[in-house]
């Protein structure tokens, strides 16, 4: 009976730091299915996630989000060939919220996309007009920056 609980105790906690090590390998999946899914997109996954900053847990999902995203040749032609992007700045509007956004979540200088030297593209959300996502692609080294912002 006493090996029994040993053995049955062994199994439970075997498979519970199974069950952390899949949630922290899936987290980055998760966050590109979400974006796919909140914006309607069909972007390809990553397993490498250079940046990441947000404005924290929000009970209506509001807030700010910011990534970068690093992608293989592959995807990289793929998302490429998934938007219709733009070359240039921002206009600027955009471009002033968009660093006011950045400002409010702390994101440095030097980790924020270079608007004039890389490709963009913005969405709006259907369900919700506020809702902004801007993407820029730095073509020299497949990165995706992805500015998120949810009223």
């Amino acid at each position: 009976m006493k090996r029994l609980k040993l053995c049955l105790l062994a199994l439970i906690i075997c498979f519970g730091l199974c069950g952390c090590e899949g949630i922290g390998f899936t987290s980055i999946r998760r966050y590109a299915d979400c974006m796919n899914r909140n914006w309607h997109l069909n972007l390809p996954e990553t397993d490498v996630e250079i940046y990441v900053k947000d404005s924290g847990a929000s009970f209506t999902g509001d807030g700010i989000r910011y990534h970068i995203l690093q992608y293989d040749e592959e995807s990289a032609d793929i998302i490429l060939k998934s938007f219709d992007w733009e070359a240039g700045e921002l206009n600027s509007e955009l471009a002033d919220k968009m660093e006011e956004w950045l400002d409010s979540i702390d994101v440095p200088l030097e980790d924020r996309p270079k608007q004039n030297e890389w490709k963009h593209t913005t969405l709006l959300r259907k369900e919700d007009t506020r809702d902004h996502l801007i993407m820029f692609f730095d073509e020299d080294t497949n990165q995706l920056y992805v500015v998120e912002y949810f009223l």
